[in-house]
């Protein structure tokens, strides 16, 4: 288990490097961002955030690991609910925590990168709620292969203290994924974020880059985003350019990870979520086939990342691999000659769309 940590870690080790992107000023992140499953600790009245997951008001919270410096980290955070579908169907609503910035300063970590997206377990089925932290987590590393704009994510281990609903101390474990921040991402890249982008049009984008995102949601099957809408993607310029970078987010509703709750996108005619639909408007097909190119490439790569994702059976990584294969060696194919033939449809959001029907 550790050897396919540390073979996950040096990958993204070494894509980050090679990018050549910033990774300083050290942020909360960085001192997270570790080979290993991260084990964290959270105590708090989490009742008051399940039973209410709609509410806006931060609890405050005890959190603790052990960094990568090896040392144990204690930080009282503010932790409240956060999301949109998975706010209100998960049994645990996803999470965000706010550090306190005073707090940070004076532990010489950046204070504007102070609150992280915690993905949860969601699902009170332990083994298939794990499954499905491992998938997504999976998809988070894969994107990183493809592209140099791409969030960096740390799996945890998170021991949960409830101390609310007059419990004292119920305990449990789950697994979950922590989010790099806009802001970390952002400086990284030498990019400007942009918030409530509504309206950004395909010619407003890098043109390689839109299409290694377009083609990457269609590689895992994920139709739950939209450009001109910013659905599941952040913006960002970088700097001294006029065009735009999509960074993906949220892959649970895609094919690859196929949430029991995920549901196919009425938008593009899907009837199950393993189907593929192309959108974010028309590419060319020779843009559209280089870029393939680069997915051919990094094939190996893929399959090995999914073959080193931890605590998947063996059974479940086949299916991965399986199904990636259907995206090679049919789906590709047929997207090509569709786009080649001006083959497409117009949805409410996007001018073009392609789909694919699976067999």
């Amino acid at each position: 288990m550790k050897r396919m940590l540390l073979c996950w870690f040096a990958i993204s080790l070494a894509v980050t490097n090679s990018w050549g992107f910033d990774t300083k000023p050290a942020s909360v992140f960085d001192l997270m961002y570790q080979a290993d499953i991260l084990k964290l600790r959270l105590e708090g009245d989490l009742s008051k955030l399940i039973l209410n997951p709609e509410t806006e008001e931060y609890e405050p919270m005890l959190l603790d690991f052990e960094g990568e410096d090896g040392k144990l980290h204690s930080f009282t955070v503010n932790v409240r609910p956060r999301g949109k579908f998975r706010r209100q169907a998960c049994d645990f609503p996803p999470l965000r925590l706010k550090f306190k910035k005073d707090d940070l300063t004076a532990r010489n970590l950046e204070p504007e990168f102070n609150k992280l997206k915690l993905v949860t377990h969601c699902l009170d089925d332990r083994l298939l709620s794990r499954d499905n932290v491992m998938k997504e987590y999976l998809a988070y590393r894969m994107y990183q292969l493809i592209s140099p704009y791409s969030f960096r994510v740390q799996l945890v281990e998170v021991t949960y203290v409830d101390t609310g609903l007059g419990v004292d101390g119920s305990t449990y474990k789950r697994f979950g994924i922590i989010i790099e921040t806009d802001e970390q991402v952002a400086q990284r890249m030498h990019a400007e974020r942009c918030d409530n982008c509504i309206g950004k049009k395909p010619e407003h984008m890098d043109a390689r880059e839109l299409v290694r995102l377009q083609l990457f949601q269609y590689m895992i099957g994920n139709a739950d985003w939209n450009l001109s809408m910013e659905r599941n993607i952040k913006l960002m310029q970088p700097v001294g350019r006029e065009d735009w970078i999509g960074v993906p987010y949220d892959f649970d509703f895609s094919g690859l990870v196929d949430a029991p709750y995920a549901l196919p996108n009425p938008d593009y005619d899907l009837q199950s979520v393993q189907e593929r639909a192309y959108i974010g408007g028309k590419p060319d097909a020779e843009l559209l086939k280089s870029v393939f190119e680069e997915f051919t490439a990094q094939r190996k790569a893929f399959r090995k990342s999914i073959r080193s994702t931890p605590k998947l059976s063996g059974a479940v990584k086949e299916e991965i691999l399986s199904y990636l294969d259907t995206f090679y060696e049919r789906d590709f194919p047929q997207l090509l000659e569709l786009v080649k033939a001006g083959t497409g449809k117009a949805s409410t959001f996007e001018r073009y769309y392609f789909v694919v029907p699976a067999k």
